[in-house]
């Protein structure tokens, strides 16, 4: 699926109208619909490479959302094409920041070895019956048994 994908992306879209919004806008339906998919399939074992996956796609679809908007803004200048770039810049290396963390906590063991030593320095606390829950509990388990002799078969 994913070299479907990067197939679509790459080879496809070098054959529809270079240079022309009408590549940026295929390249966007193109990120969308593998958006999509990946969604609704959930297509890989771990749930974090899902994650992963998904964030990668939406930073791809909203970066060519933005070279559409910067392409088709060149004359008018009703968007901040600095702010726009820096968007992407600090949204991509989020991503990639992302991946970096799935990658050390995850793929490493790191996440595991973390819960243990917080798990190892918690103390365990069992809490006591008062007498009203133990009162409770020992009318409940009469009522159950009393039940269970009159239903019992009659011989």
């Amino acid at each position: 699926m994913v070299i479907f994908n990067k197939m679509m992306m790459t080879g496809l879209l070098s054959l529809i109208a270079p240079g022309n919004p009408v590549q940026m806008v295929a390249a966007v339906v193109i990120m969308q619909t593998f958006l999509l998919v990946v969604l609704k399939l959930s297509p890989y074992k771990l749930f974090y490479d899902d994650i992963a996956i998904v964030a990668s796609s939406v930073s791809l679809l909203l970066t060519m959302l933005a070279c559409l908007v910067l392409f088709m803004d060149s004359n008018t200048h009703y968007f901040n094409s600095s702010d726009i770039g820096w968007g992407m810049i600090v949204m991509n290396c989020g991503v990639l920041l992302l991946q970096v963390c799935i990658l050390f906590f995850v793929k490493c063991g790191y996440a595991n070895k973390i819960k243990q030593k917080i798990s190892k320095s918690r103390s365990k606390v069992i809490p006591q019956k008062t007498q009203d829950q133990i009162t409770i509990n020992d009318a409940a388990q009469k009522a159950w048994q009393c039940n269970e002799e009159s239903d019992a078969p009659d011989k």
